[in-house]
């Protein structure tokens, strides 16, 4: 789905185990940028960030993503509402 984040436009993901629809989210997992923990069907772990570890969000949380700078961020439930307007909804 599609958010608004400071004006810019960005694709935004719950995440969750069994709401793959976004292209954007399948096609992260298929070039490895995402992934489950091997351990922890639970985590999210993002594998590129520019310049960071890899980091991790939980189910719940909000994956971002924005095309323009290629940049994956994870955004916890109290903070997504605050700083983000949901465009569409699938």
């Amino acid at each position: 789905m599609k958010a608004e984040y400071k004006g810019e436009k960005v694709e935004v993901w719950k995440i969750s185990d069994n709401t793959l629809e976004d292209e954007w989210v399948r096609k992260a997992f298929d070039v490895g940028k995402i992934r489950w923990l091997k351990f922890d069907d639970t985590r999210l772990q993002v594998m590129e960030r520019k310049n960071q570890v890899p980091y991790y969000g939980t189910m719940g949380e909000w994956l971002v993503f924005d095309a323009q700078n290629d940049d994956y961020s994870i955004v916890n439930t109290y903070v997504f509402p605050q700083r983000y307007e949901v465009l569409e909804d699938k």
